[in-house]
């Protein structure tokens, strides 16, 4: 509205200028001509394209009616971005001057010159504002996109922790209570040969069932506790069920997962929920984890509305995505994202790889 109104106003000034020697008929449409070529250049994004647009209209301008030059200040407030500012300055002004001696529009032309300054200064503050802001943007999102990997690495050290001192707890206790336990049963097994009352050696029996039950049953208490704490299928179905309004489908079929991939797989199903909730307005989502015999595969589906892939590729993507990448990357895997309307789902689809980590060590030994 501005431009249209900068154009308009300087315009009417140059029509009234010129009919004031001139004819009403060319006065007019010299008005409708240059008024509508800067509007039309403006509307141009290519610049290259605009500023030959410029030049030739300068060039017929002198060659046509070299006293139409009066419109040419209507060219002044034309902003050409990435190009010297003084391309445009240096040529109109010294054109009006030389082709117009009257001095009340060589006083017009010298304003709209500085307030084409003024504008320009404005523009160029403009676009550094612009550059800094999303300078700003690109460090917050990145900010906030290692707050998150923090935390997940975070959570996943502590139940390491927790993993550890559990073992270290269960190997003591092994190594005490269950020997303690297994010199009982020999000694009890002793004195039943050595006495030779039945009622005795009936005593002892039971003492030592008991003792063996007991040592059964610590067995498979340090079993318990020795075995992964952390069990991904139970964890994302107590995730998924503080989740509402959504259907979900979780599939899995894995036989070993390392620690560190179980955790991320977690994380990775908790912020693809989180951006399905902000995004998508889908109501089920059919999350699978399957194992192959090279890899791992992550597969999220949703029947929402889906996104626009070229944002994605144009690396447009929010701070979920890069998180999500930055997992994968970590385990030197690759993720690719789909949004195909005419699909069953009609929403979007996250598919993730990661490749098995060959063991060298179990290598050697065999």
């Amino acid at each position: 509205m501005i431009i249209f109104t900068e154009a308009l106003l300087i315009s009417i000034f140059c029509f009234l200028f010129f009919h004031s020697t001139n004819s009403l008929l060319w006065s007019g449409i010299y008005f409708v001509v240059f008024f509508s070529l800067r509007l039309w250049m403006e509307i141009i994004d290519n610049e290259k394209f605009k500023k030959l647009i410029f030049i030739v209209v300068i060039a017929l301008t002198f060659a046509l009616d070299v006293k139409a030059v009066i419109f040419l200040s209507v060219f002044l407030t034309i902003n050409f971005k990435n190009e010297d500012k003084y391309f445009k300055w240096s040529l109109i002004p010294l054109s009006v001057i030389f082709a117009n001696t009257n001095p009340l529009f060589s006083s017009f032309s010298a304003v709209i010159f500085f307030y084409a300054i003024i504008k320009e200064n404005y523009f160029l503050a403009q676009l550094k504002y612009l550059d800094l802001q999303d300078s700003l943007n690109k460090q917050k999102m990145e900010i906030k996109k290692q707050k998150i990997i923090l935390e997940n690495e975070s959570l996943k050290n502590t139940e390491a922790s927790i993993l550890s001192e559990r073992n270290r707890i269960s190997s003591e206790l092994h190594n005490s209570i269950g020997h303690s336990l297994s010199s009982a049963i020999l000694q009890v097994n002793a004195l039943q040969y050595m006495t030779q009352e039945q009622e005795v050696k009936d005593k002892l029996s039971v003492l030592q069932k008991s003792l063996e039950d007991g040592m059964q049953e610590i067995r498979e208490c340090l079993h318990n506790i020795k075995k992964d704490a952390f069990n991904l299928e139970s964890s994302l179905e107590e995730f998924l069920k503080t989740i509402p309004n959504i259907k979900f489908n979780l599939k899995l079929r894995i036989e070993s997962l390392p620690y560190s991939l179980k955790h991320d797989m977690l994380s990775i199903v908790k912020e693809s929920v989180s951006n399905i909730l902000k995004h998508a307005q889908a109501t089920e989502v059919q999350i699978t984890i399957l194992e192959q015999s090279k890899f791992y595969s992550l597969v999220i589906l949703d029947n929402g509305i889906g996104c626009d892939l070229e944002k994605l590729k144009k690396g447009n993507e929010g701070i979920g995505l890069m998180v999500l990448k930055e997992i994968v990357e970590k385990h030197n895997g690759t993720i690719k994202f789909y949004s195909d309307k005419s699909n069953l789902m009609k929403g979007f689809k996250t598919h993730i790889i990661f490749p098995k980590v060959e063991n060298t060590n179990a290598k050697k030994i065999n």
